[in-house]
This record gives structure tokens, sequence and C-alpha cells, in this order.
């Protein structure tokens, strides 16, 4: 072997240690993501009833009772049950009867615009709110993946990820794909770099299709396997991968609704008007379609002259197309990610708590904006 293949062998291996020691950090010592859990107060807002109706709801054993601490007879409610309490007070939110879930996708041909990173956020807003969610991820770095406790190239295998739905492998489906996680009524089909080999296969499936006087349509295997899970979520994410290849395309056909996190440099602004003018071309080459929403969203916000000047300038060129929220740039949101954590799994932070409630905020904004939108559709 060459030197350079060892070096990047080490590289691999030390990179593989360093992913475990992070991972365990952001583990129970039973080796288990979990997730907090809230007093009757906070449940009572989340529920949308008041505390005393939940206290005689339990009281009459129409619910089972939450942990209850012996000491401070303090109430500890997890999501599972705080989910209970909504379906028994008709509270939990859902798409109407015989409507399309919104299929989401976040997308932009430019690394490092934190696509990843709202995605995953505006996921667990819409679990927390009580809504049915299926995360995909279809970047092959699994970025996404990796938020929900995996190691993506160590514990998921190639057939536990999307591939298998792009080769049609037979008894593979999306609900084979699917896993729980830690978020009740929040599900996730994982990625890792085997997801890759759909760039490379899709082409030459479709050339050897072609010269064989078959039609192969490589744009529609999403698409076409939504069918089996849409009646059981009420939104659908897609984390695209930073590119514009076979994978972003069948999203793009996927999705009923397109989020493009864009942060207001000259440089990524720049790359976003490329990006459009790549996907003005690939829409150009599909079956028409059209989508229930288009919105940008300004990600990576600072208070400087430069970025606030960038920022009206985006808001004053798209109007309505641009979400109101915008993200900052924020110690929390880096500090979370270092965790394999979200904004809202953090408990312990050690900046301003008034920071960390903030970009809480600024999250719960946009992902109340989204609802919003999905709900003017199904309406």
């Amino acid at each position: 072997m060459s030197k350079a293949h060892n070096t990047f062998a080490s590289f691999e291996e030390n990179g593989e240690k360093a992913l475990k020691v992070m991972r365990k950090k952001a583990f129970t010592p039973e080796n288990k993501k979990t997730l907090r859990t809230w007093g009757i107060f906070d449940a009572s807002k989340l529920v949308g009833k008041t505390d005393q109706s939940i206290r005689i709801a339990e009281r009459d054993k129409k619910v089972p009772l939450p942990q209850i601490d012996p000491k401070t007879n303090r109430r500890a409610y997890t999501l599972e049950h705080i989910n209970l309490l909504r379906d028994y007070f008709s509270t939990r939110p859902r798409k109407p009867d015989g409507k399309d879930p919104c299929i989401l996708a976040s997308i932009n041909f430019k690394g490092g615009v934190w696509k990843t990173t709202e995605c995953v956020d505006t996921s667990l807003y819409l679990a927390l709110s009580g809504y049915r969610v299926c995360l995909i991820d279809l970047d092959s770095q699994g970025s996404a993946t990796q938020t929900f406790g995996y190691i993506p190239d160590n514990e998921i295998e190639a057939d536990e990820t999307l591939l298998p739905c792009f080769y049609e492998v037979e008894g593979k489906t999306l609900k084979t794909q699917i896993r729980s996680t830690h978020w009740a009524g929040l599900d996730l089909i994982p990625a890792n770099l085997a997801l890759y080999d759909a760039e490379f296969y899709l082409p030459i499936k479709q050339t050897q299709e072609k010269q064989a006087g078959n039609e192969f349509v490589f744009y529609d295997k999403i698409h076409k396997h939504l069918d089996e899970i849409k009646d059981d979520y009420d939104f659908i994410v897609l984390d695209c991968p930073p590119s514009m290849g076979m994978i972003s395309t069948n999203a793009l056909y996927a999705a009923n609704s397109l989020l493009i996190p864009t942060p207001p440099s000259m440089l990524d602004f720049s790359s976003t008007v490329q990006f459009f003018s790549m996907v003005k071309s690939v829409l150009g080459r599909l079956p028409e379609k059209d989508y229930n929403f288009i919105r940008l969203l300004i990600t990576k916000y600072e208070k400087t002259d430069n970025t606030q000047i960038l920022t009206t300038i985006i808001r004053q060129l798209y109007g309505d197309h641009v979400l109101l929220a915008q993200v900052p740039v924020s110690e929390a949101v880096k500090k979370a990610s270092t965790d394999m954590r979200s904004i809202y799994e953090i408990e312990k932070y050690s900046g301003s708590k008034k920071t960390l409630d903030r970009i809480r905020e600024i999250s719960d904004e946009l992902g109340a904006e989204i609802v919003k939108l999905a709900r003017r559709a199904w309406d």
C-alpha cells in the first residue's frame, strides 16, 4: 500500500475513535440516547390543557400516571406520556383525513449552510408539537443520522438506508427501512456512505435500459415509495445532500414543499443563485411539477453591517418567499452539534441560559411558520 493510503487509513481509525468518545459522552450509561422530561406546568402548555384538568384525568384514571418523585412529589412527563394526554383531550394535531403529508425537502447544493441542522431541529419541533414525523436522511455523510446517536458507517448497514429502494431490491420498502428514535412520534430512515452508490447506479441503469429499448424513470424512486407511508405521517422531511445529483433530483420530484437555507454572505448567496439555475434546469427536464410552498431560510445570521445589508437585499428580492425566522450564528448550536444533540436536547449549557432560550424560540418560530404553511396547503 502507498504511504498516502496508510496515512488516510490512520486518519480513519483515529477519527472513528474520536466519534466513539463523543458518542459515549452524548449517551446514558446504558448506551441509549434519552429525552428529557417535563413538569406538569410545562406539560400542560404542550398538551393545551390546564394542569388541573390533567390532575383530574389522572385522579379519575382516565390516563396513566407519570413518574412521580416520592421525595418532591414532582411529576415527570415523557413525550410519550404527553402524547397520550393529547390523544385523551383530543389536542394532538393531525393533517386532515385524505390529505397528503407535508413532504418537505431541505435542499441547497452548497455545503455548510446549516441545512441538516435546521432539518433536524424542525423535525424535533414538529414531534414535540405532537405531529407524526419521518425524517429521511438522503446525505451519504449521515449527519442527521449521527444526531440521533449513530456512527453511520460503523452502525448503519447499506441495506438499512434508502439504497435498496433506489436499487428496487425485492422485499425492501420504505417501511422496512424506518426505525423509531428516542423522540416519540419521530421516525428515521438513516444514511451512510454507501448511499452515495445511488449517484452511480441510477445513470448507469438508465443507460442500460435505454440501450435495451426500455424506459427507466430515474427520478421517481423516492416519490413512488412515499405512497407506502404517506398515511402514517403528517410531515416527511428529506435532508438532501449538498449536491444537485440523482438523489437530490429524486427529492425534488418527491417533495411537495421546499426549504432552501442560505446564509447572508456574498459567496453563499452567489452559490444559492447558481443553485436556483440548476433547479430550474432540472425541473425543465422532469414532468410538470409544482409545490405547496417554496421558502428561503436565512441561516448563520450575524449582526454585522454586511450581513444586515445582504439580508435586506434578499428579503426585498424574494419577499414572501423568505421565512420571517432567521437563524443566528450561536455557540449553543455549535455546542449541541459537538455533543451529537440538538438545541432541544441540551439541558445544561455553559453559556448564557438566555442565549439558549432565544435560539430555541427562533427554532420554534421557524417550526410554527412551516406548520402554518402546511396547514394552509391542507385547508
